[in-house]
C-alpha cells in the first residue's frame, strides 16, 4: 500500500501540471488567434 501512494500522488501532480499547461496553451492560442484576426482586419482595411 505504501508503495502505491507515491505513484498516485505523482500521477496527480502530473495531471494538475498537464491541466495547467493545457489551460495556458488554450489561452495563448486564443490570444494569438485574436491578434491574427486584428491583423487581417487591418490588412483588409488597407486594401
Amino acid at each position: 500500500m505504501a508503495k502505491i501512494l507515491p505513484i498516485v500522488s505523482r500521477a496527480e501532480t502530473v495531471h494538475q501540471k498537464l491541466r495547467c499547461f493545457v489551460t495556458l496553451n488554450a489561452i495563448f492560442l486564443k490570444e494569438k488567434g485574436k491578434r491574427k484576426k486584428e491583423k487581417r482586419d487591418l490588412g483588409s482595411g488597407l486594401w
